[in-house]
């Protein structure tokens, strides 16, 4: 699984090498406000290659992450650490995917608007949280069919328990922190966190009217 990304965007990259001298000089490449167009490439091995290796560097610190995060995890939960590790990598592939589909669609297809290079990222990361979401349940349960310390109030990805009156408790891997969704104050602070991302998506819509 840990090649499956880096495989991703070999394969574009080998698609828009043999496709060179068929590819347009100057392309669309971001769109701002309102869809309008604000952003171009060029033919040039930064233009094309560029979102490639952009997803390779993404790739590659998803995986470091991955084994850093975990390893504390490795002695006492080994079934949670490889899940984890599942998790993230099934991520780091919807980050490779969504890279070799713009890499290659940016230029070949040369798309009018955004819209559907919005909708298979979106769709990517579904999947992967779909997928390292079911590996990380299956492992907390074998986890707590052997007894494996710690693991009340997990729930798959997310942590929830009534009995404990802490907002924020530490994560599974012991690195970071995540809130207690069964706490009062969980969802306002939530809404709180995600305010900023909010009011900078309301702004963009307004100022593309």
């Amino acid at each position: 699984m840990p090649f499956v990304a880096p495989a991703l965007l070999a394969l574009a990259a080998l698609v828009l090498a043999l496709s060179w001298g068929s590819l347009p000089e100057v392309w669309v490449s971001h769109w701002g406000p309102g869809g309008v167009a604000d952003g171009w490439s060029h033919r040039s091995p930064a233009g094309v290659f560029g979102p490639l290796v952009i997803g390779l560097v993404l790739v590659v610190t998803v995986e470091v992450l991955a084994r850093v995060s975990t390893a504390r995890m490795d002695a006492r939960l080994p079934e949670a650490a490889e899940a984890t590790r599942t998790l993230m990598r099934a991520l780091g592939i919807a980050v490779a995917a969504t890279f070799a589909l713009l890499a290659v669609a940016l230029p070949m297809v040369q798309p009018r608007s955004p819209g559907a290079l919005v909708a298979f990222p979106l769709l990517f990361v579904a999947v992967a949280l779909g997928v390292g979401g079911r590996a990380v349940q299956r492992a907390l349960a074998a986890a707590r069919a052997r007894g494996g310390p710690g693991l009340e109030g997990w729930h798959g990805l997310y942590y929830a328990n009534a009995r404990d009156a802490r907002l924020w408790v530490p994560k599974l891997s012991g690195m970071g922190w995540t809130i207690n969704f069964a706490h009062r104050w969980a969802w306002p602070m939530m809404l709180l966190l995600l305010a900023p991302l909010f009011v900078a998506i309301g702004v963009s819509i307004a100022a593309g009217r």
